[in-house]
């Protein structure tokens, strides 16, 4: 986790959301085993260099983990759309991965699922918040800068699959 000391009060900024955005039936909960072949098929679909279903099974046994899903009303049932996995060290929150389900995007559902997760981070008296973004993920940057966060830093050749870099941010 990053030594800076952010205070949590500049996270818990909101942004206006666009009409499409509030029309949206979501709901949220801590994620389940039986949301794994979900939670993998965006996770295959999101990145370059997915978690495997190893890692995200080890979440479950860490006691520090929040895992959290999001789900949209479609068809009249729920369907998981997103989720986000963070750790809750003492007084720091760190994410370590969100996504939401390309199909889905630049509907809120980002906004929310952060929503979501900082207000637990609230709840657990976090003081800290950080993640490192890709440096070349400028939508994640703008909606984490949405929110207060600001770059801390890099981390040279973070991600293995093409050796970019991470901005760290706060």
């Amino acid at each position: 986790m990053c030594g800076s000391t952010v205070r949590m009060q500049p996270f818990f900024q909101r942004s206006t959301l666009h009409e499409r955005e509030r029309n949206v039936n979501h709901r949220f909960r801590k994620m389940l085993l039986d949301d794994l072949p979900f939670v993998m098929a965006i996770e295959s679909r999101t990145y370059a260099t997915p978690w495997t279903e190893t890692m995200f099974r080890s979440e479950f046994a860490n006691r520090t983990a929040l895992v959290q899903v999001i789900e949209l009303m479609a068809d009249s049932r729920w369907q998981l759309r997103g989720y986000a996995v963070c750790w809750i060290v003492v007084d720091e929150l760190h994410i370590l991965n969100i996504a939401i389900d390309s199909k889905v995007r630049r509907l809120g559902l980002g906004r929310r699922l952060l929503e979501s997760i900082l207000e637990s981070a609230r709840q657990s008296h976090c003081r800290i918040v950080t993640l490192e973004v890709r440096r070349g993920n400028f939508a994640a940057q703008a909606l984490y800068s949405s929110f207060g966060f600001v770059s801390e830093g890099l981390r040279r050749h973070y991600y293995q699959d093409n050796v970019e870099d991470a901005v760290i941010m706060n």
